[in-house]
């Protein structure tokens, strides 16, 4: 009958898992309320949007005949994409004539068959040259924009069809296509992180599936943690279904971690039930579930409190993981009591016999328990190496960098990173940057050498691969009035507007009073790369616009700027977030140990992993991202569980040996299978994931280090000063 309850209770979520949808993007990685956000939105109402995807084609000679003819196809069909914003080509770009009527609009290319005059124009034009076409004519792009109103889904749609389309139209012989943009960046993420899950739930489960036969040595007893974990993990994505999220790259971390908590929670019962087998209790079951329920209820509410914290992080998809964590953690130590309740009865207590001791039961826990006395002897000692590590790692945490770079974080050979790679190599950049400049009057000559000069610095940058501005248009059409030997009017601006009116309206525009030509803008693009340092290439010409244009608005809108705004908000939201919830966990302990001491003892013994875990990133040359950032809130209550186990048999008994033998291997396994669900990580394609595997594991361990000689060894301390 309790077979049953539980097998009801864990398939009645299954049906609304069928409601569980995949995020297609990572809009809720970024800030929308900064002024990142607020300048992309100027652009894109003044300009149009400006991050579609790149179309890179690679041939010996991109202006053959044949080769043009296939890239005017591939535009006439791409035309035809609904949701298609502005597509530009060589076949389809605009160039400027100069005739008796002034400046006139005219093709790049006119004709099929270039000349060598004709292809020396097109090979060497300022406004196209490393944006459409490679100086060498090895390399051309068609960049088609998205429309004003497509979200992440139908960015990821248009992806679709893009690709499509490229392969209705196989390229010329000798010719190779990539399709790249900051649009296929982002889905290239999620499919990444997709495809890491698929590979590393599984992968965890087979892990902690060996992991604990080693420990439990039984099968029966192996399939009570492991029904856990698959109940906790089905409730907690069947709460994510019913709420309507998305799963995203951040709610894909989940499962790790509730399968972990499911797994401990259960080791900690099992220990118990065997502890009462072996008392010959006459009502085990009942015994060893109220032996434990104190501890292990402040550990799950000390966990919940850790990943609760995340609520206060500056990332909305962070945030939005909170409460899921919040909620998994719950349903992971319920879970454990549901099924050791209901498999209670056929568990074979000879197996538990085995399990007190064998290899991880008393001989472990004689071992550790000698460990444990030996620092409550040394206590001087041990005390002297942590406050020496904890200075070492104080001052490498003064060397901490918040970054991310998502291309090289994606798989060696993942097609956009190749395809970025390639663009950014052989063409041009592919992330973009545009500087507005909202001068509040009509633009004028006068203010064409300062804008000639802000390009300038542009392309001065190493990290700006292509950078144009109206000057550059003022520029060609004087090099055409002087090849047709056609005399210009006095206000070549007045020119431009009537005879280059669709390159004109790309790069001046109404400003924010309303005013025709009153803002102008200056379209860079840079290469794929840290986000850090193309953000601080954008901060560096924002502030020379400002400088030349004191008078002006001046806005840059770039997704490097986006993140980076994100990024720097990571380490004080980190603090921020530790300082909420530990004293929400000191609460907790104070409330259910009743000792001050042991509540002052465990907090440090809980913080002293984390500061350790941060403090290896610099050597290890890995920044703050992300995932890292989350590492802190999610870690602290489950060190934290470590540290109650230990504080309530510290509070049994004043000898530190026995408490270690006794809590001992029951917080060695659990660490060892907490380590083992988060380590499955390593073997993900998307570097950030294999980096917040790896340091939560390495938290976990260290935890358990520091649980066993740093906390003794205070125990000791306090119990010498108050006799």
């Amino acid at each position: 009958m309790r077979l049953l309850i539980a097998l009801i209770l864990t398939c009645a979520a299954l049906p609304l898992l069928t409601r569980l949808e995949i995020s297609s993007g990572n809009e809720a990685w970024v800030d929308r309320t900064g002024p990142a956000w607020a300048a992309m939105q100027v652009l894109e109402q003044r300009f149009g949007r400006d991050e579609g995807f790149v179309i890179g084609f690679f041939s010996p000679d991109v202006l053959a005949p044949d080769v043009l003819a296939w890239q005017a196809a591939v535009v006439d069909d791409l035309a035809t994409l609904p949701d298609a914003g502005r597509i530009l080509a060589l076949t389809n770009a605009e160039d400027v004539t100069v005739d008796e009527f002034g400046p006139a609009p005219a093709k790049l290319i006119p004709t099929a068959t270039l000349d060598v005059e004709q292809r020396t124009r097109v090979l060497t034009h300022p406004l196209y040259r490393d944006l459409l076409v490679a100086g060498d004519g090895r390399a051309a792009a068609i960049v088609v924009d998205l429309a004003h109103h497509l979200d992440e889904a139908g960015s990821a749609l248009m992806e679709t069809r893009i690709a499509a389309v490229l392969a209705a139209h196989p390229p010329p012989a000798g010719g190779e296509v990539v399709l790249g943009g900051l649009p296929a960046q982002k889905q290239a993420i999620n499919q990444v992180v997709a495809d890491d899950q698929r590979l590393t739930v599984p992968l965890t489960v087979a892990l902690l599936a060996v992991l604990l036969l080693m420990v439990l040595r039984h099968p029966l007893l192996v399939l009570v943690p492991l029904a856990s974990l698959v109940s906790a993990v089905v409730w907690t994505y069947a709460l994510v279904a019913v709420s309507g999220q998305p799963l995203d790259a951040i709610l894909g971390l989940l499962p790790p971690l509730v399968m972990g908590i499911a797994v401990a929670t259960t080791l900690h019962l099992l220990y118990a039930l065997t502890r009462a087998w072996e008392r010959q209790e006459p009502h085990p079951l009942h015994t060893a579930m109220r032996s434990v329920t104190m501890p292990l209820v402040l550990a799950t509410l000390t966990t919940i409190a850790g990943v609760g914290g995340l609520w206060w992080g500056p990332v909305e998809a962070v945030r939005r993981f909170a409460p899921f964590g919040a909620a998994g953690v719950l349903f992971a130590a319920l879970s454990a009591y549901l099924w050791v309740w209901a498999l209670a009865r056929w568990l074979p207590q000879r197996a538990g016999t085995r399990l007190l001791h064998g290899p991880f039961g008393e001989p472990l826990g004689q071992r550790l328990g000698n460990i444990a006395a030996w620092c409550a002897r040394q206590r001087v000692v041990v005390l002297g190496v942590y406050v020496l590590l904890t200075a070492i790692s104080v001052g490498a945490l003064t060397r901490i960098t918040a970054d991310a770079d998502f291309l090289h974080a994606l798989p060696p050979d993942n097609p956009v990173r190749l395809a970025h790679e390639r663009i950014d190599n052989d063409l041009t950049g592919s992330l973009p940057l545009d500087l507005v400049l909202d001068l509040g009057r009509p633009l004028t000559i006068s203010d064409l050498p300062r804008l000639d000069a802000q390009i300038s610095a542009l392309r001065q940058d190493p990290t700006i691969a292509y950078a144009i501005g109206v000057n550059d248009v003022v520029t060609l059409v004087h090099q055409r009035a002087a090849t047709a030997k056609q005399p210009l009017s006095d206000d070549p601006l007045a020119d431009l507007r009537l005879g280059a009116a669709a390159v004109w309206k790309r790069l001046v525009g109404s400003g924010a009073d309303g005013g025709l030509d009153h803002s102008v803008r200056l379209i860079a693009r840079q290469h794929d790369g840290s986000v850090a340092t193309n953000a601080a290439a954008a901060q560096a010409a924002m502030a020379r616009a400002r400088a030349a244009f004191p008078t002006a608005t001046v806005y840059a809108a770039s997704g490097c700027l986006l993140l980076d705004a994100t990024s720097q908000r990571l380490v004080p939201s980190v603090a921020w977030s530790l300082g909420l919830a530990l004293p929400a966990i000191g609460v907790l302990l104070l409330i259910f140990l009743r000792s001050w001491r042991l509540a002052l003892i465990a907090i440090p013994v809980a913080g002293l992993p984390l500061l350790f875990t941060y403090a290896i990133l610099p050597p290890l040359g890995w920044h703050l991202d992300i995932g890292v950032s989350m590492i802190a809130c999610i870690a602290l209550g489950i060190i934290m569980d470590d540290s109650i186990h230990m504080s309530a048999a510290f509070s049994r008994t004043t000898n530190e040996e026995a408490a270690a033998g006794l809590v001992g291997p029951v917080l060695f396994n659990t660490c060892l299978a907490l380590a083992g669900a988060f380590l499955a990580c390593l073997f993900g394609g998307f570097s950030y994931t294999r980096h917040f595997g790896a340091l939560l594991g390495l938290a976990f361990v260290l935890g358990l280090v520091v649980n066993l000689t740093l906390a003794p060894a205070l125990v000791a301390v306090f119990r010498r000063r108050s006799a």
